[in-house]
Parts: C-alpha cells; structure tokens; sequence
C-alpha cells in the first residue's frame, strides 16, 4: 500500500470537487468534472468520468475539463455557441497530477490557496484556505509578495488605477477562475502610485442551477456559486488588507447570458445580437436580487473598508435597437440603478456606489447625444433631482461611471486613435464643450453636483493615442473633485484598462502596460510565468512611462 500524491496547479477552491484518492491506488472523481489524461509514465486510464474510479499507478498527469470533449493538443474543448455544434478550446479547471510513488501529500506551487490532506481513512481532500501568495522563483524566492506602500496626493482625483481583467471571461466559470487575480498581478502597478483596482466579476458565474454547479441559466437563481464567490471575495480581501482601494464591478452590460457547457464559448453580453446567443436584458428586480445576494457576502468588508471598497452597478449597459428583445431605455436602467442602490443600502453599507448610463457609458456625449429620437440623453436622466425623487437623496456616495476611448468609434478596438488638433477640439469633439467653448459637461456636474469616475480609457501605444490620453487626463484633473467645494461636483477618479493573462492585444495592447517583474512574473518571458499564473509580463510602454506617470507618484519602496 502506497500513499498517492495529487499535485495541482488550478486556480480553483478544490473543496467543491470533493476529490477522493486511497491509499490503494486508486483515485476516485467525486468532483462533477472529468480528468482527461495529458502525459504519463505509468498506468493511467485515458479519462475518468464523474463518479468513477480508477487504478492508477507510476505517473498520471490529467487535465480536469468542464466537459468531456478533450483533444490531446487542443485541450479541454467546448460549445463555441453560435448553434453550429463545433468544440473550440476551453473550459480548463485545473491540471492534477497523481504519483504512486509518492509517500506524502502535497501541492505542487506552494502559493496557491488550497491545503492538502490524508484523513483517517486514508483519502486525500483538497480543502480552500486563504494565505499569503507566495512567489516560488526569482531573487525573492519563498518570500510574501507585498504591495509597496502608495502615496497619497494633495491634490487631484483620489483614485488612480488600473482594470484587472480576467474573473469576468467568457466560457465557463472555470475559465475565469483560471486566472484568479491576487496580488502579485497588481504589484507593478502599485508601486507606479496607483491605488485602485477595478475588479469586473460575471452575473452568470456568481448562480449556477441547481442541478449543475458549470450551467447558468437564470438570473435569480436560488442557487449561490460559491467557488467563485469566494474566490472574489479572497481577491478583494487582499486588495483592501494591502492598502488598495477596489471598485467591484458587475460587468454584464445590463445583460445575463447564459453559460455553461451546454452553451460554450462567445455566449457573452457583447456578442448580445448574434445568432444563437442566449442573453436576456436584466429586469429591475432582477438587478436587485443580484446586488442583495453580493451585498450580503460584502457587507462585512464594506463595512471594515468603508472608504476603500466601491459598489458598481452595471459595466456598458447598451441597446440594440433593431432587436425588439434588445432595447433598453435610459429611463428603465435609472429605474434598475436606484433598486441595486437600495438593496445595496439595506444591508447597511454606505460605501460609494457608482451608477452607468446607457449606450456603452460614454462621457462623450452625455449631457448632448442619444443614438435615437426615442430615447433621452443619459444626462437629462441621471440627475441630482431625479435621484432624489426615486429616494436617492444623499449623493455624498453615489458617482456616474463613465468610460472613453479614442478610436473612430470610440468602441477602443482599433488601434489609430483619433487626431485633434488641440486640446480645445478635443473638448468640443466629445462634446465636453460647444462649438462656443461653453463647458457643457462642466455645467452638468455643478448643476446636479454630480461626482464622476472615469472607470474605462484606453487607447495604443502610439504618439496619437498618447496626445488623446494626455487631454482626456488633463480634462480629469482640470474638473477634479474638491471636497472642499463640493457643489461643484467633478471627477474623483480613474482606472486605465487594463491588465490580465492574456497575451491578447487589443484595447491599445493595455496588458504589456507593466514592466518586467523578476520578483513577481520569473523574468525573461519564461513560458510557465506567462501562461497561467496571473498577468503576463509585459515590456512597459509609453503609456505608462509617459503619459499616466504624469499623473502618479511612484512609490520609494518599489525594489527589483
């Protein structure tokens, strides 16, 4: 008789697969998951299913996928979601590796949070802990990653940050949870000065149904995904624990759209007007019923971190306006808002909340455009008196998100931003001012003594670009905030977007804003560090170095 070691590099709460290995060699997947066999050095069955045993022994080495579609170089495989029938690449949980000669129990990367442990009987269990992430290479090795302590301004917006993208990604839950950010994805950018995190989650993976914890298919479901809440909840943890500012985004579009296996990938809200796409546009109550459910778990961090932990409602709600199923009017998301408000408040929690408008939340625009003759201007309804005849009379916690980008859509998919002469054209381009030079936005935020954060801006690595993004920073700070003078209202902060794994380079290639991190990344690019665990190390690139620095304080403590 042999002890059996499960070594895993997942970035799950293992608990909930409820793995169970004897000390007879045999493993047995109790998890709703199947362990598909990537590399071996002994005997080891090609899969095992949920629910089944099997003898293993030497070297077995399994991919766990969400379905039981697997190709040996294409890996765990999935719906695409388009109706067609066909797999893509997808739906990775995490790789598991059993040795039977072995004669203890352990995790293969020590960081990450789960334990490891024999009972009695002699099965293994795999329970989630919260610790301290530790770096397992580099010239700190086995030591803590800490954030550099971030200074404060005198002045200017109080929040400077950065998107961390990744717990929000289309697939499954298990896709996000791959690429759970923790502090060593946020390291570099603290020590730049920046002090917050906007931190998007998914609708979908915070339910599941109730008969299978992969599937989504109800916005109010009873059922709470409690893997991914949790992981969420570590995430922000130690965000707030180390000094950060955290602005919890629920970034559905004002859409939930069905997941899972049965669906696939591409099933996301953007993609909300393509064929065989399940996505339904959310109902007040709906968003109320979500915001309760996130407020009960949160409201003792709020509450410890009233200052620090930020509530956003909804990221980009839009219409399409030619799908019946698919129009939303401004009038009904302010309805929405002001329900997730007070469900929010019911808990207890007095933390700022910030609200979105419709149509992709632009600044540009707000106080003057409206895509159709039907519908109003998000400014005309997102008022200081409107709010207050719904019973939201206390805005000294409530702020409008809004997003920019410089493209010629201003959609930040495309990589030539747009040219402007000067800053004054700039302004009236995006409608922050009138062809007279009249502070149109300006009048709006001392009219309603409206405060405004600037949640998404983006543009590429180009000296265009930089021109855009050093107006719309100037902007920023010309029309700041002031505590002091607070019936003017104004900007009080903004996160840059953004930063995750992904080697993808679209919106600007914002994911290589960060330098090369021996400390938290391995350094030189190596393949294990970019390609799994956390932000992939970037370059750096003039938009950091030479626009945003402008607007930090990098920290003294920052050490290489």
């Amino acid at each position: 008789m042999k002890k059996i070691s499960l070594i895993t590099s997942g970035l799950i709460a293992l608990s909930a697969l409820n793995i169970s290995v004897s000390y007879a060699d045999t493993i047995v997947n109790k998890s709703p998951f199947y362990f598909n066999l990537k590399s071996s050095s002994g005997t080891c069955p090609q899969q095992i299913a949920p629910g089944q045993s099997a003898q293993v022994s030497g070297y077995c080495g399994y991919l766990v996928c969400a379905t039981n579609q697997y190709d040996a170089n294409g890996g765990c495989q999935e719906l695409v979601g388009d109706g067609s029938g066909k797999l893509t690449a997808g739906g990775y949980l995490s790789y598991v590796s059993v040795s039977t000669w072995a004669k203890q129990c352990t995790i293969g990367a020590s960081w990450f949070p789960y334990q490891c442990e024999l009972d009695a009987t002699g099965n293994m269990n795999i329970s989630y802990k919260t610790m301290t992430q530790v770096y397992s290479a580099g010239p700190n090795a086995g030591q803590p990653v800490t954030l550099p302590k971030v200074a404060t301004y005198n002045s200017g917006v109080a929040f400077r940050g950065i998107n961390v993208s990744g717990l929000e990604y289309d697939g499954t839950f298990l896709d996000a949870l791959f690429q759970h950010p923790d502090l060593p994805d946020v390291r570099y950018f603290a020590a730049q000065g920046m002090n917050m995190v906007r931190l998007p989650m998914r609708w979908e993976y915070l339910l599941s149904d109730a008969h299978n914890a992969v599937e989504s298919h109800d916005p109010k479901s009873g059922t709470i995904n409690q893997m991914y809440l949790d992981a969420v909840y570590d995430t922000v943890q130690k965000y707030l624990s180390s000094g950060l500012n955290v602005d919890l985004d629920l970034h559905n579009y004002m859409r939930f759209c069905a997941t899972g296996t049965s669906v696939g990938q591409g099933n996301e809200p953007t993609n909300a007007g393509t064929a065989g796409n399940q996505c339904q546009l959310v109902t007040a109550d709906q968003l109320a019923s979500i915001w309760n459910m996130v407020a009960t778990k949160f409201a003792p961090l709020a509450k410890q971190y009233p200052k620090q932990l930020v509530f956003e409602l909804m990221n980009e709600p839009f219409s399409i306006d030619n799908i019946p199923a698919q129009q939303l009017k401004v009038e009904d998301l302010f309805t929405a808002e002001v329900g997730a408000i007070k469900a929010i408040r019911n808990q207890g929690i007095t933390n700022l909340i910030l609200l979105s408008g419709d149509y992709w939340d632009p600044l540009h625009g707000w106080v003057t455009e409206s895509p159709s003759a039907a519908d109003l201007p998000n400014g005309s309804v997102f008022t200081a008196a409107n709010l207050a005849s719904a019973g939201v009379s206390d805005l000294s916690n409530i702020a409008i998100d809004m997003h920019q980008y410089f493209d010629s859509n201003w959609s930040g998919t495309h990589s030539v931003c747009q040219q402007f002469s000067s800053y004054a054209e700039f302004e009236q381009k995006l409608a922050l001012t009138d062809a007279k030079g009249t502070d149109v936005f300006g009048n709006w935020l001392k009219t309603n003594s409206m405060k405004v954060f600037l949640g998404e801006f983006g543009a590429a690595d180009n000296a265009t670009c930089s021109q855009d993004m050093n107006y719309m920073l100037q902007y920023v700070n010309e029309h700041a905030y002031n505590p002091q003078n607070p019936v003017n209202g104004g900007f009080i902060g903004w996160t840059t977007w953004r930063a995750n794994k992904h080697g993808y380079t679209g919106f600007g290639a914002f994911n290589f804003l960060q330098a090369e991190d021996d400390n938290v990344y391995g350094g030189n690019g190596t393949p294990q560090y970019t390609q799994g665990y956390g932000i992939a190390p970037g370059q750096g690139n003039n938009l950091m170095t030479e626009v945003l620095s402008k607007y930090l304080q990098p920290s003294a403590s920052l050490s290489k």
